[in-house]
């Protein structure tokens, strides 16, 4: 989840390349570390581009997260999708576990699809990546396409399986109506879908005006925001809004397990967990 140094450094250093910069600069004695003492793993990137799902729990995360997927379903044989795939932390992991299927992620920033696909396609064939040239006004603020307009790059019923992390806590309300539309065209008949997400529901709106959430997300339109300025940061959806875009695409929500982020204590990890099947 954004911290507040997260928002701050975005708005202190709005261009991501210079963010980058920043962050290779930084991780460059502990990369050189790995390298001399052979520690240096062939499918995750190095520290300096660890600005999506990198960090000192990383693997545990994964594991996690993988995990909870196998539980709804998930099988070494399945057609998988990896919405928002970043530069492919998750993927690296599943590797292990997805031996006889395939998996196809797609992202919006170049340098982590370029990445995914010299390291992990090289090594991982049946992985492969593409770049997704969606506008982002933080990672790619030349991109061509709205997210509210983007159509996914895949056929009709392609996959069994697909899912998206930390991706609709930063889509606003047309985006994210807009890709649960997609996720139904390009899952097949019985297909799952695992997301995360920050659904804003009467528990959740109260334990934030309580100040016991971990993100002071407040009203922003029809949807909450952490940041006005940057609204993508961070993004908590109205759960009706969900549920009723969910229905509409043709898709089943099954379950919401409930995350910690707005203060709760008794969760299933930090964001909220949704699972939905395609009727």
């Amino acid at each position: 989840m954004p911290s507040t140094f997260t928002i701050l450094a975005k708005r202190v250093f709005p261009n991501f390349n210079m963010r980058l910069r920043i962050r290779q600069i930084a991780g460059l004695p502990l990369d050189a570390l790995d390298a001399l003492t052979g520690k240096k793993d062939p499918l995750i990137p190095p520290r300096g581009l660890w600005f999506i799902g990198g960090g000192r729990r990383y693997r545990e995360i994964a594991e996690e997260t993988i995990g909870r997927m196998i539980a709804e379903g998930l099988t070494p044989q399945d057609r998988i999708l990896g919405m928002g795939c970043g530069i492919g932390f998750t993927a690296a992991h599943l590797t292990k576990f997805v031996t006889q299927g395939s998996y196809e992620g797609f992202d919006v920033i170049r340098l982590a699809i370029d990445w995914a696909s010299s390291n992990i396609s090289k090594l991982h064939p049946n992985f492969r990546f593409q770049h997704a040239d969606l506008f982002s006004q933080h990672y790619n603020p030349r991109g061509h396409i709205k997210s509210e307009e983007f159509a996914f790059p895949y056929e009709p019923d392609s996959f069994n399986f697909e899912f998206g992390l930390s991706l609709f806590t930063h889509l606003l309300p047309l985006s994210a109506e807009h890709y649960l539309q997609q996720m139904a065209r390009t899952l097949k008949p019985g297909g799952t879908a695992f997301v995360t997400a920050f659904l804003i529901n009467p528990e959740s709106e109260a334990l934030i005006q309580a100040g016991k959430s971990s993100l002071a997300l407040s009203a922003h339109g029809n949807c909450w925001v952490l940041d006005a300025a940057f609204p993508e940061t961070a993004v908590g959806l109205m759960e009706s809004d969900f549920r009723r875009w969910s229905e509409s695409a043709g898709l089943q929500l099954k379950r919401i397990d409930r995350g910690a982020w707005c203060g709760r204590t008794q969760f299933v990890g930090g964001h909220d967990h949704v699972i939905l099947q395609k009727a």
